[in-house]
């Protein structure tokens, strides 16, 4: 299944966009859609580690199931000073 994940701050800047399009395997969780994202957008694959995955705006845990018309987002750590 396809599906877009939405990028905020230091993962828009390196995809250079503000959603990406992600292709999952059948009855994806939130792991599957890491390793997805690390391998169909390289840039994001140094910064996917430290991010969270929220899920209609929750964060979700890894083992957590992606069912197809949910809102996701990769949220990278915030930094500031």
């Amino acid at each position: 299944m396809q599906v877009e994940v939405l990028l905020f701050a230091a993962a828009r800047d390196l995809a250079g966009a503000t959603q990406v399009l992600v292709e999952l395997p059948e009855a994806p969780t939130v792991a599957d859609l890491r390793v997805a994202l690390a391998q169909q957008h390289l840039g994001l694959a140094p910064l996917i580690a430290s991010c969270r995955i929220a899920v209609d705006g929750d964060f979700a845990f890894d083992s957590q199931r992606i069912e197809q018309k949910k809102e996701l987002a990769l949220i990278p750590p915030v930094s500031g000073g």
